[in-house]
């Protein structure tokens, strides 16, 4: 909602995340289509705030979510073993950082907290 946006923006967040309320049950691109992401990305730069995506986000969301230019992609279940409460995984690291690689073209390495 635009009007939500304008508000927040005014009382002087300099930042919105689009995420999910409730982790298991359905991610961001299950939630939304891609032309409701476009939008939320699209009115944080009309106001000049960051920018993030989150909501049980997969390592293959990436290739539909990084072209729309977000300054934060958010994953926690997708890095951990067994739970999004669980110890991270090298493995699931390691792969997101392939996706991010190769739908940028970069070699260079990603911090992921």
């Amino acid at each position: 909602d635009s009007a939500v946006i304008d508000e927040l923006v005014g009382a002087g967040v300099r930042g919105l995340m689009l995420d999910t309320a409730e982790k298991f049950n359905g991610s961001l691109t299950e939630k939304l289509t891609l032309r409701e992401i476009r939008n939320f990305v699209a009115a944080t730069r009309r106001h000049g705030v960051l920018c993030g995506l989150a909501g049980s986000l997969r390592a293959t969301d990436v290739a539909e979510l990084l072209p729309l230019s977000p300054d934060y992609l958010g994953f926690r279940g997708a890095l951990c073993h067994s739970s999004r409460t669980g110890q991270l995984c090298e493995e699931r690291v390691t792969n997101l950082k392939l996706a991010l690689q190769a739908q940028q073209g970069l070699t260079n390495s990603y911090a992921v907290n």
